[in-house]
This record gives C-alpha cells, sequence and structure tokens, in this order.
C-alpha cells in the first residue's frame, strides 16, 4: 500500500514496487483517513506499507498510532 498525497510520488512508488514485484497488487490513497478506512477494510492487511509522514489532516503519524492500537493492523 501507497499511502502519500502527491500524485507524481503516487505513481513512481507504485511503479517501483511493481516492477519490484510484478504479481503483487497496489493499493494507493492520498490521504491518511481514506489509508485507515483501506486497511480497515481489506480482505488481509498488506505486506508493506509506504507511508508519507507529512500527510494533510489525519498525518502519517497519527496513521502510525492508529494501526498500532489495531490488532489486526499492528503488526
Amino acid at each position: 500500500m501507497v499511502i502519500e498525497d502527491d500524485v507524481e510520488m503516487q505513481r513512481l512508488l507504485a511503479r517501483m514496487t511493481r516492477s519490484l514485484a510484478e504479481d503483487c497488487d497496489v493499493t494507493v490513497v492520498g490521504d491518511g483517513a481514506q489509508a485507515l478506512e483501506a486497511l480497515r477494510t481489506a480482505s488481509t492487511p498488506p505486506d508493506v506499507v509506504l507511508l508519507d509522514l507529512l500527510l494533510p489532516g489525519l498525518d502519517g503519524y497519527a496513521v502510525l498510532e492508529r494501526m498500532k492500537a489495531t490488532p489486526s493492523l499492528a503488526h
């Protein structure tokens, strides 16, 4: 999962991730609230999360804290 508000950086990170593992699914979200919703509703948690810490609104630090507080996402 790529959590990044800059569209160009989203594209770059998604492309780089896919080039490393062609069969992987990359979910891209643009802010912290969308990220938490996507994480909560995913059938399985992502293996890797690339998280921009300086997001507008709910920043990356808050996303990390909420992930740690959610048992299914804490790992």
